[in-house]
């Protein structure tokens, strides 16, 4: 549970610094004009692994990996913590998304991996490295797909007084090493108040970026 007190501090400190516009050098490098009003550009640090500033598809765009191995849908309004952020080569990177949905009254934090080595073949290995991240004691289920199959869990608890949900999902890739982890947390922010993290948006939100996953 301690992880669970920590995500809402770790959302706050990490997200919401930098989400300003940039200024200086950066002014005469882009023209300001053209960058949407949206999160995820306003931050420069994640706007720089979107491939456009044109939406793929309503309230997403296409998030490009610095490993070049792989793209997917991005949250227009989440943002990329800097300071979380790390690769190495083209066989490893690691990074949080965080965003503020405060229409839904909530906010989530999603820690991704990616990895392109042989031990990602032990499917069990690493579900059991991600259900002990977020503290998971259940199973998954498997969805087999023609080019990769996807491992899914889902636990909804208080916390706090909070409702705190988590998606985890593991994505392994059936012609190669290539392999990905997503660990979803999302807490309403005031319980007194309608609160979107119970809408079932939020479980096909989180399935939308998964399913939109492209290996290279």
């Amino acid at each position: 549970m301690k992880q669970m007190t920590l995500l809402y501090l770790i959302i706050v400190l990490a997200f919401t610094g930098g989400c300003g516009l940039s200024s200086g050098s950066e002014t005469g490098k882009r023209n300001q004009e053209s960058i949407p009003d949206t999160e995820a550009f306003k931050d420069e640090f994640t706007r720089g692994f979107m491939k456009s500033n044109k939406e793929t598809e309503e309230g997403f765009y296409t998030f490009e990996s610095r490993t070049e191995a792989y793209s997917m849908l991005f949250p227009v309004h989440a943002v990329i913590s800097e300071i979380e952020y790390e690769v190495n080569g083209d066989s490893f990177e690691a990074f949080s998304i965080g965003e503020d949905k405060e229409e839904e009254n909530y906010s989530y934090y999603i820690k991704v991996i990616f990895e392109d080595k042989k031990t990602t073949n032990n499917i069990t290995a690493k579900l059991n490295v991600l259900s002990d991240m977020a503290g998971y004691t259940g199973e998954y289920r498997k969805e087999a797909g023609k080019e990769f199959d996807v491992y899914y869990a889902s636990k909804e608890e208080m916390n706090y007084g909070k409702n705190v949900v988590s998606h985890l999902a593991y994505i392994k890739d059936k012609k190669t090493n290539k392999a990905i982890s997503f660990n979803f947390n999302g807490g309403c922010t005031d319980e007194e108040k309608p609160c979107g993290l119970d809408s079932k948006n939020r479980n096909e939100s989180f399935e939308k970026i998964v399913k939109s996953l492209i290996f290279k």
